[in-house]
């Protein structure tokens, strides 16, 4: 982590930290809040969202935000999550589960919150959504007309492009 508003980051312990040996000090900040990993992926018919932090008493919650490619900015359509933390800064594990408009790319970012009200966002996480293989385009060549046929696919509006031999 690099502290983009101090010339040089200088690092000091003092009692407590992840590792007993001291909290990580940043040009004055403490930093409440390690984010160790966040990731999303596909699994069946869900999105699956999890992180794992390192956080002390000063950090409060987290709001998941999802946006698709239908929506131009995040929302927070999720519950807040409220980690359990102590002075000794605790590690914790969080799952998230959305299956709720998944036909689609979705995008997925945390906003971090201290107690204090400040916060950060995370890096955004994409879950691309699979394109449909099981399709029939007939007849070929066409002339004035085509068919397609979706087989073992959801019910659901999808988009489709034809391009002629021309582009």
């Amino acid at each position: 982590w690099e502290n983009q508003d101090c010339d040089g980051d200088e690092f000091v312990a003092s009692t407590g930290g992840p590792n007993g040996n001291g909290t990580i000090i940043v040009c004055g900040l403490v930093l409440p809040l390690k984010l160790i990993s966040f990731e999303a992926y596909k699994q069946n018919k869900e999105n699956v969202i999890s992180w794992t932090g390192i956080a002390d008493e000063s950090f409060s919650h987290y709001e998941l935000e999802k946006r698709s490619n239908y929506q131009s900015s995040f929302v927070n359509s999720f519950n807040s999550f409220f980690p359990q933390t102590n002075a000794e800064q605790s590690q914790h594990k969080i799952i998230c589960i959305d299956n709720k408009d998944i036909n689609q790319t979705c995008y997925y970012r945390l906003k971090m919150i201290d107690n204090d009200g400040k916060f950060t966002y995370s890096e955004v996480r994409k879950v691309q959504f699979s394109v449909i293989s099981a399709a029939q385009v007939f007849p070929n060549p066409a002339t004035s007309y085509v068919m397609i046929s979706l087989s073992s696919v959801e019910k659901a509006n999808y988009t489709c492009s034809i391009y002629s031999i021309d582009g």
